[in-house]
């Protein structure tokens, strides 16, 4: 039985296509913590050198807007959740998508980590990149015991493996 669902979102309605599963799960499951999480990539180092040049509190305040922007968003949704009865909380952190998502769940317990994927194959993921598949292949070599759920977000629940209360389905 689950006990902490982790939900990484990037702030697009495209990762928001997981909430879906989330709330089967957790409330069929009975899943006593569902965490959402936003990962807040700092200023880039190009972007902070052209900011810096004209005037440094600008690189501040990109990354307070960056913060406040990512805490609205997870309230809302948390807010969502907790009026159907998911006990929901929200984390932010700061770095790397595909390497704080997998530090948080490996330092916090997550027995699941549920999101969804932009359904990239081929050329485009090896050009683009896939978070999930990145941290996907960490938590897997790195002998991380997680189950992590993906779904492609194009396609309803209804239409994609559903996830029992042990674990089964497109589990990494």
């Amino acid at each position: 039985m689950y006990k902490k669902i982790l939900v990484p979102l990037d702030g697009s309605e495209f990762s928001e296509c997981s909430l879906e599963h989330v709330r089967a799960i957790a409330t069929g499951c009975k899943v006593p913590e569902v965490v959402l999480l936003r990962v807040v990539e700092p200023v880039s180092s190009a972007t902070y050198a052209a900011y810096a040049e004209v005037h440094e509190d600008w690189v501040t305040h990109i990354e307070k807007q960056d913060q406040a922007e990512a805490e609205s968003y997870l309230s809302k949704l948390a807010d969502n959740l907790r009026k159907e009865g998911i006990a929901a909380q929200t984390t932010i952190v700061s770095g790397r998508p595909s390497e704080e998502i997998l530090d948080y769940a490996s330092n916090n317990q997550a027995d699941l980590i549920i999101m969804s994927t932009h359904g990239k194959a081929g050329l485009s993921r090896w050009v683009f990149g896939s978070v999930t598949l990145c941290w996907g292949l960490r938590c897997l070599y790195g002998r991380k015991q997680c189950h992590i759920q993906y779904y492609d977000g194009w396609f309803p629940v209804s239409e994609q493996g559903k996830l029992g209360c042990e674990g089964t389905s497109n589990s990494l």
